[in-house]
């Protein structure tokens, strides 16, 4: 009997330690497994380039069930911009955002997910350096793929039309329009624009119309103030002093005291703020209502009825409805952000010296300057946009809705991520650059009488640049519109490449 149990005793001990033995191995191969999808899905996009350039889209590399989602087709790919991978070796880890994205220089190259957006609910990817396989064919016209977004979906910008199926465009072919201004509607009864004038859309009632008188001998009586107080209707300048003579004036006076009634009278109902000193004159704007210049510009800059648009709004409006109404269905209704805040005032704010030959001199402590300038020097891109500025059509969680059509223009931001800077060194290795000029939707600043620049892509060098939004230095700037797809968009052959561009149809 003793011996029995024995016997059964063993049986049982073997059986166990053949089952310990048994998980033993498949926990390690289990760990393999989960070792190796993680060395997959940590790959830079750059190396699956090349797995994907001789073939067509492998719905077995772990993409969502047998299907050709675009989606998945850019994201799955990608690495965090904030460590070091195969094209990204810097101290600190990460992209650097100040520098290039040239390939050869560590800094960029395939796709990334920006890491501040990675516990959304859709994080945002996008493309950087010289990328290949961001080509799509949709709606008979080629495009490139720049990121994705909040909501999921994928933004294109415009690259011309197809060669054979193929996508190979540079120069002005990537180009909807040529010889395009920002804004071609004058301030009142002048021909150039006015500060609010930097919006996509503002209000019409807003628009500050500039005027100068050229201060003489029979103006030396002119009353300024430093500031006013508002009662009863009426404006009272601070402090009033007045010049004993034009230089007196132009160089001591109006530096200081911008407000003037326009009169020997420190009172009036309408007041004058002067933002600007020509050789011999003053240019001002009028206010009234009780606001001073502050109140103003905010006012002006975050518009409440958004009634009129500008030139390059109704610009693509007509493009999207002559070629892309048809594929409205397609396209999501995300956000177009034309940031208007403002990072230094300048010669529009009481404390700030009215310009002086700015526009000449480049007196850059003059210069009312937005918050896209200073994310463009510092290299902190950023794609959250206040809903003042985020432009939609319908969707009034996200944006405005004040948009007709679902279009819009790149921004300065999404050039950061791309690849681009502000420097002036070459970056012509980059998928952004086509030797062509292009409009952003990001205004840089307010300078001089009535100058407004934008940023733009340079066709030169490819990097960031500046263009005056209305003046004979800018014909050569031309239009490469954005849209951006449905999340759950299909695309029916291709791998991305210019020669076999994804095929959404």
């Amino acid at each position: 009997m003793k011996k029995k149990l024995n016997e059964k005793g063993f049986a049982i001990s073997a059986i166990l330690y053949t089952m310990l033995v048994l998980t033993v191995l498949l926990m390690f191969l289990a760990l393999r497994i989960l070792s190796a999808r993680r060395a997959s899905l940590n790959q830079t996009s750059s190396q699956v380039i090349g797995d994907l350039a001789n073939k067509e889209y492998d719905p077995n590399l772990g993409f969502t069930g047998g299907s050709r989602h675009l989606y998945d087709a850019i994201t799955y790919s990608a690495v965090t911009d904030d460590i070091n991978s195969k094209y990204v070796k810097r101290t600190p880890a990460g992209i650097d955002f100040t520098s290039r994205a040239k390939g050869d220089n560590n800094n960029g190259q395939g796709v990334y997910l920006d890491h501040t957006t990675k516990d959304q609910e859709y994080p945002i990817y996008y493309y950087r350096g010289p990328v290949e396989n961001n080509h799509v064919l949709f709606a008979n016209y080629c495009w490139r793929i720049v990121r994705t977004t909040e909501t999921g979906g994928i933004k294109l910008l415009y690259d011309g039309v197809p060669n054979n199926g193929s996508c190979n465009n540079t120069g002005k072919d990537v180009l909807t329009e040529t010889g395009i201004y920002w804004n071609t509607k004058g301030s009142g009864s002048h021909t150039h624009p006015a500060l609010a004038q930097m919006g996509y859309m503002y209000d019409s009632n807003s628009v500050l119309v500039y005027d100068d008188k050229t201060i003489n001998t029979n103006r030396l009586d002119w009353k300024y103030g430093t500031d006013v107080t508002y009662q009863n209707g009426k404006y009272t300048l601070v402090d009033p002093q007045s010049g004993s003579s034009v230089d007196d004036v132009l160089n001591k006076v109006a530096p200081t005291h911008h407000y003037t009634c326009l009169s020997n009278s420190a009172s009036c109902d309408t007041v004058n703020y002067i933002y600007y000193i020509g050789s011999s004159d003053i240019y001002f704007v009028p206010l009234s209502g009780g606001k001073n210049i502050e109140k103003a510009v905010e006012d002006i800059l975050t518009p409440k009825n958004y009634d009129t648009s500008s030139t390059i709004k109704e610009t693509l409006d007509k493009w999207y409805k002559e070629h892309l109404i048809t594929h409205a269905s397609q396209l999501e209704d995300t956000v177009w952000c034309n940031d208007l805040r403002v990072a230094s005032y300048g010669s529009w704010s009481k404390s700030g010296e009215p310009s002086k030959d700015a526009y000449s001199n480049g007196l850059e402590s003059h210069e009312l300057r937005l918050q896209n300038y200073t994310r463009l020097k510092d290299g902190k891109p950023s794609l959250s946009c206040p809903k003042t500025y985020a432009y939609t059509v319908q969707d009034t969680k996200n944006g405005n809705g004040k948009l007709t059509y679902p279009i819009g223009l790149p921004t300065i931001d999404e050039l950061i991520y791309a690849g681009a800077t502000g420097s002036n060194s070459s970056n012509r290795d980059y998928y952004l650059y086509t030797g062509s000029y292009y409009w952003t939707m990001s205004p840089q600043l307010f300078k001089g009488t009535y100058y407004i620049y934008l940023y733009a892509i340079s066709g030169s060098d490819g990097n960031v640049t500046t263009k005056n939004s209305y003046s004979s230095s800018t014909p050569e700037i031309g239009l490469r519109p954005m849209i951006s797809l449905q999340h759950d968009i299909e695309y029916q052959s291709g791998n991305g490449t210019a020669n076999k561009p994804y095929r959404v149809e």
